[in-house]
């Protein structure tokens, strides 16, 4: 019986190992504040501070580790789980790379398992300090910082990266901005770089600031730009974006990162983050906007987080990871083209919370041109949607809504999205989780998504202008609760859109609605009820989806990394 009891012992012993393993979840490098950068100069000597955003980096450091090129950093300045402030759902690391970097791989190791990689260059380049308390005839050294964002771009160029110390700043250039770009920018191997330094908050413009933080001057442009973990703040006045890409003189913006980066509209109409040049190349990853115009605007007169409008074409824009929300007069997302021949192309938006804005979450696809043509291909997915299109006089009914004008036009693709309870509109009646205006897409694709409509909503998908479009609407394994329990159209004179091959139906049961927390309880009929024709790798965890996926943005308990350690050699058994 001991021998018995002893191997039983042992192998619990395993088991609780391996399970225990089981549940370390391997760290994913989601993006860098910066790409490129020097690894000599700034502050001791040591080069460049790159701040990483992913999941699954544990709350301490404790012997985990990073690497650049192989090489490890001289510094960790943070480490945290759960602590970027623009977005509680993403874990947040800054590295101070030191001389002996070269470029290569940014690679993290927690728990003996490695992550994913992210490419970074090292090039020459110089590394400033901006504070209030500086002074523009110093130095620009840690120890001697400049004082306006002004004077760091008229001296700053490719390979430089800028660090702005704690506090405000509200020195304007002309027409009412504080950096007026006449040739803003880097290279493709030196970007220039405008970050707020690490663990501290610094604010960009404010109420006083009547434009812009950054403004294209009469035929400037943008190329090759990073600007992090700054507050920006402006009124965006003659509806230019507090980071406006938006003159009608300036030629473009292209290569562009904003990232972590908290934006607010103070006064408007306007925009908080507003590209309306010809563009390609845009990379906004786990930014913050919310509450934007909270006076002085209303519903015809409003206030936005994000908007891409045109004025030429534009091209790859990533819209990931970031936080649009509050909006008491506006929209998380707009994407709007303006004149004939226009057109967006590579449209990724994903991996965003989306919610209590009063108006849509995202409106996609409309234009002012006489066609309406826009967006040529969108792809829309893990994201999370919920009271969205609230209290707007009947205006709009839906979280994300669909409008291209002037003939059918555009592929839409709709996947792993999480949408819950969004389109109740007071008195005015209840809308549905998607909505369609205009002629509508040429086609669109929704796969995978959980459509938890509000109670007493009568449809699904809200045509705001009556038409027919069942034919171009395909849905196919998603989870349909309320408004009927399957694809229900609000207006839709002509045929219905073709049966899901595969609904499921009824509460998707959520951990919690009130928090809310949108992951799936061990019993979600959401499990593994996907389908891999249409879906994403990783979902909003950054967990690998398996075949067949999940419905929604989340994964349940999959993606799990395993590292099982050896079988024992030094084990013995003892007769008594």
């Amino acid at each position: 019986m001991r021998i018995l009891f002893r191997i039983f012992t042992i192998m619990g012993l395993l088991l609780v190992a391996r399970l225990a393993v089981a549940q370390t979840q391997a760290p994913v490098l989601l993006f860098t504040d910066i790409v490129t950068g020097a690894s000599s100069g700034g502050e001791n000597g040591n080069g460049v501070y790159i701040s990483i955003y992913g999941k699954n980096f544990g709350a301490t450091q404790g012997s985990s580790t990073v690497t650049v090129g192989g090489v490890a950093p001289v510094q960790y300045k943070i480490w945290g789980s759960g602590n970027d402030p623009q977005n509680p759902l993403l874990d947040k690391v800054v590295i101070q790379i030191g001389p002996s970097t070269s470029t290569g791989n940014i690679v993290m190791t927690v728990n003996g398992i490695q992550s994913n990689a992210l490419p970074f260059t090292v090039c020459t380049g110089h590394i400033y300090f901006v504070s209030p308390s500086g002074s523009d005839s110093n130095s620009g050294s840690f120890s001697s910082p400049w004082a306006s964002p002004s004077h760091a771009r008229s001296v700053s160029g490719a390979g430089d990266t800028v660090y702005f110390r704690a506090g405000t700043y509200t020195q304007q250039e002309n027409f009412g901005a504080m950096i007026l770009c006449g040739a803003c920018g880097g290279s493709s191997g030196a970007w220039l770089n405008f970050l707020g330094y690490p663990g501290e908050t610094a604010q960009l413009g404010s109420s006083a600031v009547p434009r812009s933080v950054v403004f294209v001057s009469s035929g400037g442009s943008i190329d090759y730009l990073a600007m992090g973990e700054l507050y920006m703040q402006a009124g965006g006045e003659s509806q230019t974006g507090v980071f406006g890409c938006s003159s009608s003189g300036g030629t473009h913006c292209n290569n562009i990162r904003l990232v972590s980066d908290n934006v607010h509209l103070t006064a408007g109409p306007s925009v908080a983050i507003d590209f309306e040049l010809p563009a390609t190349n845009i990379y906004i990853y786990g930014n913050e906007s919310a509450n934007n115009c909270p006076s002085g605007c209303s519903f015809d007169s409003r206030g936005y987080s994000f908007y891409a409008g045109g004025n030429g074409a534009q091209s790859n824009f990533d819209l990931g990871w970031n936080n649009f929300h509050d909006n008491p007069y506006g929209k998380g997302f707009q994407i709007y083209g303006h004149n004939n021949g226009e057109s967006m192309t590579g449209l990724y938006i994903h991996d965003n919370l989306v919610y209590n804005n009063t108006m849509a979450g995202m409106d996609i696809g409309g234009s002012d041109s006489s066609t309406g043509h826009w967006v040529v291909d969108a792809h829309i997915y893990n994201n999370l949607f919920w009271n969205n299109s609230s209290a707007n006089n009947g205006r709009e009914h839906g979280a994300l809504k669909i409008s291209p004008f002037g003939g059918a036009y555009g592929t839409y693709y709709v996947y792993n999205n999480t949408f819950y309870e969004n389109a109740y509109d007071g008195g005015s009646g209840i809308g549905g989780s998607l909505s369609i205006e205009g002629s509508g897409p040429a086609a669109a694709y929704y796969d995978n998504n959980i459509l938890y409509a509000y109670p007493g909503a009568s449809c699904l998908v809200y045509i705001e202008t009556t038409g027919a479009f069942g034919s171009v609407l395909h849905f196919s394994n998603n989870l349909y609760n309320g408004a009927g329990n399957g694809i229900t159209l609000c207006n839709n004179t002509g045929a219905a859109p073709s049966p899901d091959p595969a609904p499921v139906t009824g509460d998707p049961l959520f951990v919690s609605t009130s928090a809310p927390d949108f992951h799936l309880a061990t019993t979600s009929p959401a499990i593994g009820a996907g389908t891999s024709a249409l879906t994403t790798a990783r979902d909003l965890d950054g967990k690998p989806r398996p075949v067949p996926p999940s419905i929604g943005a989340y994964e349940f308990a999959s993606g799990v990394s395993v590292n099982r350690p050896p079988p024992p050699t030094n084990l013995s058994v003892v007769v008594q």
